[in-house]
């Protein structure tokens, strides 16, 4: 696994991908827009290398545990796919810090989350937990 940014907007992250399918993850941490004087972003990237499609469902939950949004996506035959949480709701003033993601899949496939700042100060890249 590595991170790196050149301190002003570029940010690349790797994590190995190969092992980790599952038909069913949780992503402990939601942090999409604001909060202070910070604005944070969620990115969400999926492997299916299967040779049929996988049909998703990505949950958006409040601290509380209460759903805030759903959206169901379609993942081609070993295709993979990276989009940030905003563009997935398709709701670009979107704003979620706290809470966690639910991903259910009808197919295992990998997933990893990725969190930024948009002033490339840091990035994480998180696994789901199996459940």
């Amino acid at each position: 696994m590595g991170h790196g940014s050149d301190g002003t907007a570029s940010q690349s992250s790797t994590y190995p991908l190969g092992k980790t399918a599952s038909d069913s993850l949780y992503f402990n941490q939601v942090a999409e827009g604001a909060s202070g004087d910070t604005r944070y972003w969620t990115g969400v990237a999926l492997v299916n290398d299967s040779d049929e499609r996988a049909d998703a469902t990505l949950e958006v939950f409040r601290p509380d545990g209460a759903i805030d949004r759903t959206v169901h996506l379609s993942l081609e035959p070993n295709a993979s796919r990276a989009a940030l949480l905003s563009q997935l709701l398709e709701d670009r003033s979107y704003t979620r810090v706290g809470g966690y993601l639910r991903l259910t899949v009808s197919r295992p496939v990998a997933a990893i989350v990725l969190y930024g700042d948009e002033e490339s100060r840091f990035l994480a890249a998180v696994p789901g937990v199996p459940r």
